[in-house]
């Protein structure tokens, strides 16, 4: 028999993640990319925030099949695309990816065969 797992999840993590405003007239970008399975369906999206934490602009777009890092850049880029699209140039970047963090801060260091990588450092 299986078991069911629970959905209950623990006080410490609950109470601790939570979306924080950005400085003052900025605003702020929070995006996701995801994969079904391990190199399956991808899409990315995101929305970005003003100070006041009220939706300004969000997107959506489906990728063809890449890794999961490659998602969560590809999610950067749309949405820095977005917010240049829309005059934003103040902007906190939010993003749930250690390694894509990784990628955007120091490079290609130890990441090889990323399709976005030429994209973003171009």
């Amino acid at each position: 028999m299986l078991a069911r797992q629970s959905s209950v999840v623990p006080a410490l993590a609950r109470d601790s993640i939570r979306w924080e405003k950005p400085p003052e007239g900025w605003c702020k970008l929070n995006t996701d990319g995801a994969v079904r399975g391990e190199l399956g369906m991808v899409s990315c999206g995101g929305v970005i925030s003003s100070d006041r934490g009220n939706w300004i602009i969000g997107f959506s777009k489906g990728i063809w099949v890449c890794s999961v890092l490659d998602a969560e850049l590809w999610s950067i880029y749309e949405g820095l695309l977005t917010a240049w699209s829309v005059s934003i140039r103040n902007l906190v970047v939010e993003v749930d990816s250690m390694n894509a963090i990784r990628v955007v801060q120091q490079g290609l260091a130890g990441f090889v065969s990323l399709s976005i990588v030429v994209l973003l450092f171009s």
